[in-house]
C-alpha cells in the first residue's frame, strides 16, 4: 500500500501550503485496495483572493477620497491631481496623468505623476478617447515616441465626461512592465473619470450661474437707476399742475362746480405726489441711500398728515373716521415725512379693504415712555 501514498512533507519546508487527504481506491491484482493519499495543495490561489480584495479595498478607499474632494468644491486641477494621485497608487503604474480637452480642440494637462520635470506634450495621447471611453494599450502600442523613450509598454485610458458627446477630457495610467490590467481596475479608472467630469460639469455650472448672477444684479441696478430718474422726471409736472389749479380756484371762486373739480384736482395732485414719492423711496431703498431727518414734532401733527394723505380714498369708500388724539402735545424724536407716510400706508390700507360705508379709528397717545 506504501506505494499509493505519498509522503507528508515537512514543516519547515512548507510554511504555505496546505494538507488535504482524500481517498483513494487503487485496483491491486483484481481487488479493491483502499488508502489514503495527503495532497499538497498550493496556497497561490487563497493569497490571490486576499490580495484581490486588498486591492477593492483601496479602489473603494481612492473613489471614497476623490468624491470627498469634488465635493468640497476644489477647483477642477486639485480633483485631477487627487484623481491621478489615488490611480497611481492604486493600480501601480509608473506614470498617471488627466488631460482636458479644450475648446479650440487642443490638449492641456491638468495633472500628472511620475513624469519628473520633463513631461511629454498631451496631443498625441489626447486621440486616443476621441472615438472610445477606454483604451487599453499594450507591448509595442506606446501612442507617442514620449511614452516610448520612457519605456511604457502597457497603458489604460480612460475618457472623462463632459456635455453631449464631447469628452472633458482623459484620465490615463502608464507601465513599463508589460502587463494586463483587470476588469476591475478598468472600472476603478472609469469611476475616477466620472468623478473628475461630473466635478467639472459642477465648475461650469457654478460659473454659469454666476455670469447669470452678475447679469441680474446688473439689470436690477440699472431698474433702479430707471426708477429713481422716472420719479424726478414724474415730479417735474406737478408742480405747473398744481399752481394752474390754484389760479383757477382763485379766479372762478364763484362757481361751485370749479371749485368742486379744484378740489378734487388738488387731492388727485397729492395723490400723484404721494405715489412718485413712494417710487423715489423704493429706489433710495434698494440702493441703500434712505436718509431719516429726525426732528421733534408733535404726534398729532403727523396723524393729521397722515389722514389728510388718507382722505380722499376714505371718503371715495363713505368711510366714517375716527380719530382719538391726546389732549397735551406729544413730541417725539422722527421723520416726519417717513411717519406720515407710514401712517398714510396703514389708513389707506384700512380704507382699501374695508367694505364701502366702514368704520375706521385712529387712536393716538402715549405708554410709558413710548
Amino acid at each position: 500500500l506504501h506505494k499509493y501514498v505519498l509522503p507528508l512533507p515537512s514543516p519547515a519546508a512548507d510554511s504555505g501550503r496546505m494538507q488535504q487527504s482524500v481517498r483513494v481506491v487503487p485496483l491491486v491484482a483484481g481487488s479493491v485496495v483502499e488508502g489514503t493519499l495527503t495532497i499538497v495543495e498550493d496556497a497561490t490561489e487563497r493569497v490571490a483572493r486576499e490580495a484581490d480584495l486588498q486591492n477593492r479595498s483601496r479602489q473603494q478607499a481612492a473613489l471614497a477620497l476623490s468624491a470627498r474632494s469634488a465635493l468640497a468644491g476644489h477647483d477642477i486641477a486639485a480633483v485631477c491631481r487627487d484623481a491621478v494621485g489615488h490611480i497611481a497608487e492604486t493600480v501601480g503604474a509608473d506614470f498617471a496623468e488627466a488631460l482636458e480637452l479644450r475648446a479650440d480642440g487642443s490638449w492641456a494637462a491638468l495633472a500628472g505623476a511620475g513624469w519628473g520635470a520633463d513631461a511629454p506634450e498631451p496631443a498625441a495621447r489626447g486621440t486616443l478617447v476621441q472615438d472610445a471611453e477606454v483604451v487599453v494599450l499594450g507591448p509595442g502600442a506606446s501612442p507617442d515616441a514620449h511614452l516610448a523613450a520612457r519605456g511604457v509598454t502597457s497603458g489604460l485610458v480612460v475618457r472623462i465626461p463632459g456635455r453631449g458627446a464631447k469628452p472633458f477630457g482623459l484620465l490615463a495610467v502608464y507601465s513599463r512592465a508589460a502587463r494586463r490590467f483587470t476588469p476591475d481596475e478598468v472600472q476603478f479608472a472609469r469611476a475616477l473619470a466620472d468623478i473628475v467630469g461630473t466635478a467639472a460639469e459642477r465648475k461650469l455650472l457654478e460659473g454659469e450661474l454666476r455670469v447669470r448672477a452678475e447679469a441680474l444684479a446688473e439689470a436690477d441696478r440699472r431698474k433702479d437707476e430707471f426708477l429713481a430718474m422716472l420719479a424726478h422726471e414724474l415730479r417735474n409736472p406737478l408742480a405747473p399742475v398744481r399752481n394752474a389749479v390754484q389760479v383757477l380756484r382763485a379766479t372762478r371762486a364763484d362757481d361751485p362746480a370749479v371749485v368742486r373739480h379744484a378740489d378734487l384736482l388738488t387731492r388727485q395732485i397729492g395723490h400723484m405726489a404721494h405715489l412718485v414719492d413712494d417710487l423715489l423711496d423704493v429706489s433710495r431703498i434698494t440702493r441703500g441711500k434712505v436718509d431719516l431727518r429726525k426732528v421733534r414734532v408733535d404726534l398729532a401733527d403727523l396723524v393729521a398728515a397722515a389722514v389728510e394723505t388718507a382722505r380722499p380714498l376714505i371718503e371715495a369708500r363713505r368711510h366714517q373716521l375716527r380719530v382719538s388724539l391726546p389732549a397735551e402735545p406729544v413730541l417725539v424724536e422722527a421723520d416726519p415725512t417717513r411717519i406720515t407716510q407710514s401712517l398714510g400706508n396703514v389708513l389707506t390700507n384700512a380704507a382699501k379693504y374695508t367694505e364701502d360705508g366702514g368704520h375706521i379709528w385712529v387712536a393716538a397717545g402715549r405708554d410709558g415712555a413710548e
